[in-house]
């Protein structure tokens, strides 16, 4: 199963960005459930090491306490995140903040994650939508947006049948299942 760690908080969810996705008539756009912001990708992993790195974040959790993050969107464009079969997206995007960035920190120090969080290459951004490129002009769209959970999601591609427990819909694949979801503290 494919992984990765997100941050996901209500604000993802408003009814002003559905609105701006369905208003946009958007290539494949994402449900509101799906919407987050990806720290890292980790790829496959078989069911004892997703095991492993639960248990690797709950220690981490148990000993050090992090804040919500208030992220300062600013802009949705179209943004390649990278990799040659990678698609274009329209993604909400937005600066590396302080509390981001040491959060980040922290989460390196965590042993399944020390080779997959990266500063350097980090592009803070949601999803909205996967689009053809050149095809959406930029939309200055600023906000705070709170972000108040680090979660485990899994991605799966419908193609392969088994669509128990994940989300079903009319909008893009893949879908996201959430394995762990950590709460964040007050900012």
């Amino acid at each position: 199963m494919r992984i990765f760690l997100g941050l996901w908080g209500d604000d993802l969810e408003s009814e002003a960005i559905e609105k701006l996705c369905r208003d946009s008539s958007l290539h494949r756009a994402h449900q509101p459930q799906d919407r987050h912001m990806t720290l890292c990708y980790l790829g496959e992993r078989s069911n004892y090491q997703q095991e492993q790195l639960v248990g690797q974040l709950d220690a981490h959790f148990e000993h050090s306490s992090h804040c919500s993050i208030l992220w300062p969107a600013q802009y949705i464009s179209e943004l390649l995140p990278g990799g040659s079969n990678t698609n274009t997206c329209w993604a909400w995007q937005g600066l590396l903040s302080e509390d981001l960035r040491q959060l980040m920190l922290s989460l390196s120090e965590v042993a399944c994650l020390r080779d997959h969080m990266s500063l350097s290459t980090f592009i803070p951004h949601v999803t909205l939508a996967y689009c053809a490129q050149g095809r959406y002009g930029a939309l200055d769209y600023a906000k705070q947006v709170s972000l108040t959970h680090l979660v485990l999601y899994a991605s799966k591609d419908f193609r392969s049948g088994d669509s128990e427990g994940w989300n079903t819909g009319e909008f893009a694949e893949p879908r996201y299942k959430v394995v762990r979801k950590w709460p964040l503290g007050e900012p």
